[in-house]
């Protein structure tokens, strides 16, 4: 697949990846007189050192360009797409905003599958050590509250289940099955891609610290959470249903083994790395153009684990969504695009997709099925006293 991008493009991303360097320079500047490990100020000031000579790079590639010197497109173009993944190394992190911003994010196979690479090498638990040290990093505890609660019936496919992730308020949505001792839990992705989110646990902050299996998120946290108020414990049999995040949490949790969890579905989410019991159903579904599965790869580097590995009964779909140029609104990560992805797979003969279909949705007819929809919150500065 041939990228197709503008000089003037080049040239903006060169800036702002001079743009990137200064601010890691004064992160750096400022980590030396702080209590931060010396080899992280000196790992970060490398990947600084890597970004300002990719921006020359940059630079000097649109010139060529620009003065029609055929022979150097193809160089060109894997000199943009590696300077946008080099991004990668710091975002997740420090920096993930900009990974929405254009800088890593690409929605073609070829640019993924970049981003997978690097982000197989990159330092996520020292970053995120550092990050908690400035304050980036939240792990502040969340409040939890039942927003509402409602009779319902049992999903009848993959896009309803993914249909069900909550998108309001509330990130967590519970359905308990009265009669057939079962539960189907709902996790939402991401709701604010910012660093300084505060009473948002589903944030970059929660991203970094799942991704780097240092600790509990906040998120995760909340979920645990919601699971005991409703009564779940480690006896009854759980589904786990999540987008993005949410998926990264539903896989989290299945892999703690702290509860019955017998099938987790997940849509974009970044867990390549994760090892879960073979007892557990894993079905993932990934766009093969959507970067933030990619970041998946760097739970290995950050956890200092070995070969990841999935269980036996693992069913993995991926196919391309909406191929093109890199863009910032990543079309093929989107909640709405996986649930199209899902009535394609649920109109699908294949006998695979209709047995796992089946072993996700199957209720007794008898079941009564009530769901809870819990809205988590981290507690403000005053409550927190």
């Amino acid at each position: 697949m041939t990228l197709s991008i503008s000089t003037d493009e080049f040239r903006a991303a060169a800036a702002r990846l001079r743009v990137l360097c200064g601010q890691l320079e004064y992160w750096s500047l400022r980590a030396s007189t702080e209590a931060v490990a010396a080899v992280q100020v000196s790992r970060v000031r490398r990947e600084c050192d890597r970004l300002a000579q990719l921006a020359t790079r940059l630079s000097h590639a649109a010139q060529a360009y620009d003065r029609g010197e055929s022979q150097v497109i193809t160089s060109v173009d894997a000199l943009a797409r590696a300077s946008m993944s080099v991004a990668a190394l710091v975002a997740p992190a420090m920096l993930t905003p900009l990974v929405l911003a254009g800088l890593a994010a690409s929605n073609t196979t070829a640019g993924v599958a970049l981003d997978r690479h690097l982000m197989a090498v990159v330092p996520v638990a020292s970053l995120v050590g550092a990050g908690e040290a400035f304050g980036l990093v939240k792990r502040t505890g969340v409040e939890i509250a039942a927003t509402s609660s409602n009779q319902c019936l049992a999903p009848n496919g993959y896009a309803d289940m993914f249909s069900r992730i909550p998108r309001g308020q509330a990130q967590i949505r519970i359905e308990r099955y009265s009669g057939a001792e079962r539960y189907i839990v709902y996790i939402a992705g991401t709701r604010d891609f910012s660093w300084n989110s505060g009473s948002q646990p589903w944030d970059m902050s929660s991203n970094a610290l799942a991704l780097s299996a240092t600790g509990v998120a906040d998120s995760e946290r909340a979920v645990r959470e919601a699971l005991a108020q409703a009564g779940v414990d480690a006896r009854v049999p759980v589904t786990l249903v999540g987008h993005s995040q949410g998926g990264l949490i539903a896989a989290r949790i299945a892999s703690s083994q702290a509860f019955n969890v017998t099938d987790v579905l997940t849509a974009g989410a970044p867990i390549e790395r994760l090892t879960l019991p073979a007892s557990v159903r894993l079905t993932t579904v990934e766009h093969t153009d959507d970067v933030i599965t990619a970041l998946g790869a760097a739970a290995v580097a950050a956890a200092g684990a070995g070969v990841a590995s999935a269980p036996a009964t693992a069913l993995r779909i991926r196919e391309p969504f909406a191929p093109g140029a890199p863009t910032s609104e990543l079309p093929a990560h989107r909640l709405t695009g996986y649930v199209q992805t899902a009535r394609r797979m649920d109109a699908n003969p294949d006998p695979l997709l209709r047995q796992r279909k089946a072993q996700l949705t199957f209720v007794p007819a008898s079941a009564q099925c009530s769901a809870t929809e819990y809205t988590a919150t981290r507690p403000t500065p005053e409550h927190s006293r």
